[in-house]
């Protein structure tokens, strides 16, 4: 039996005024999802908990079945996404060519340059120094203003602070030991806060600068890092859930996270082409992901989300069709709530989720948005979602049984006979 996942990346959402008090799920005319809902089983999602915001990252992390405590970090993700071979015990963290005021401090002007050319970028990634502070450096241009910093030496430590806080707060923040006193913090923030202040002064009289202030454009004259992480062994997704899996998807964080549970990734230019993709896969677990609403929400334009949905929704047809017709498992949800409305990036709220599947306890759920699924049977988190398809592919161990030798949320399939 097969699980597909479509996954509407931020698709949960607000009521928002320009819709009449509606959600975008709630105003869009969505029929298929309408159906996916009034056929099968519905309720909500907590990606992880109620009232916390949490990126694609980390999201996805536990919709996949891993545990909290060994979440890599974003930068982990990123450098995976990017095919940076990544070593044990080195710091990383991903970085992007920011424009600052220096008076007293670093007020940010712009914490990432778009329009910064490949080529200025790799420049100006030159007097990046490779020895600092006894620690060695090593920096890798990734995709427009971005890069990704890696720090080898002794005592690095991945609990220290973002210097990039990312919301709107103005200015570069410092470095601190995050949610520990351990000596070996404190070195490493102090580590990134000498680091910083280096490349601001290597930077400010910088060629490349020189000549952008002079065609009137702002500065790439600090180098703004964040998400310290280090990699992590983990399990592969097929060794964790007892599947083999497929992401289908358009963008490199999802590739990431794919390359990093050792997950076959497929890539698609549209989304209809996904869906295709999607049906033709031999894979045990198939996740179909789309950015596009989640893009859509970022503008806080409500009517741009609504379309989004609007486009999706017809080219769910042949997914509803193979499901009623195949021993086949249908998901569809979200992996946290985009408002398009308000200055939140992502919000803490639940997602709707349908299951479309045979034996199924069909709910009287008539459509797929967050009120009306808020109204069915399910109530579930984020870290519950592979056990439930496990659940519903009958393949779940009892949690206290011990079989094989480590601990499964599923029945192995090869065990050792005495």
């Amino acid at each position: 039996m097969k699980t597909l996942v479509v996954l509407l990346d931020g698709v949960g959402d607000r009521v928002c005024d320009e819709l009449g008090g509606k959600t975008p799920l709630e105003y869009a005319c969505t029929p298929n999802l309408d159906r996916i809902a009034t056929l099968g089983e519905t309720g909500t999602m907590i990606p992880y908990r109620l009232g916390v915001p949490v990126g694609t990252d980390f999201s996805h992390y536990l919709l996949l079945g891993y545990p909290e405590e060994k979440f890599p970090g974003r930068s982990i993700i990123e450098g995976i996404s990017h095919g940076i071979a990544l070593k044990k015990d080195h710091l990383y963290m991903v970085t992007s060519w920011a424009s600052v005021n220096k008076n007293h401090d670093y007020e940010i002007q712009t914490r990432y340059l778009m329009d910064l050319p490949k080529e200025d970028s790799l420049e100006l990634g030159k007097v990046i120094p490779s020895n600092f502070d006894g620690y060695q450096f090593n920096w890798h241009f990734t995709t427009d203003g971005h890069g990704f910093l890696e720090v080898a030496g002794d005592n690095l430590t991945t609990e220290i602070s973002d210097p990039d806080g990312i919301y709107p707060l103005g200015y570069v923040l410092r470095s601190e030991p995050y949610n520990t006193n351990e000596p070996k913090a404190k070195a490493t923030s102090d580590l990134i806060n000498g680091f910083m202040k280096e490349m601001y002064f290597r930077l400010k009289e910088h060629p490349v600068n020189k000549k952008r202030v002079a065609q009137g454009l702002q500065p790439a004259n600090f180098l703004l890092p964040k998400w310290a992480g280090m990699s992590k062994k983990l399990l592969s997704f097929q060794e964790e859930n007892g599947m083999t899996g497929e992401i289908i998807g358009s963008s490199t964080s999802i590739r990431g996270i794919a390359h990093l549970f050792n997950m076959q990734y497929t890539p698609y230019k549209t989304f209809a082409e996904g869906v295709e993709q999607a049906l033709a896969s031999s894979y045990e677990y198939i996740h179909l992901h789309t950015k596009e609403t989640d893009q859509a929400a970022h503008t806080k334009d409500p009517f741009a989300k609504v379309k989004v949905l609007e486009e999706i929704d017809p080219l769910l047809t042949p997914i509803i069709d193979y499901t009623l017709k195949e021993d086949v498992l249908l998901v569809v949800t979200g992996d946290h709530s985009t408002p398009s409305i308000g200055s939140m990036i992502h919000s803490g709220d639940p997602v709707p989720i349908a299951f479309l599947g045979e034996h199924l306890r069909r709910d009287d759920v008539k459509r797929f948005d967050e009120r009306s699924c808020a109204k069915g049977s399910i109530r579930m988190n984020g870290k519950d979602f592979i056990p439930m398809i496990l659940d519903f592919h009958e393949r779940s161990l009892f949690h206290h049984f011990r079989v094989g030798g480590r601990k499964s949320k599923y029945l192995p399939t090869k065990l050792n006979k005495l």
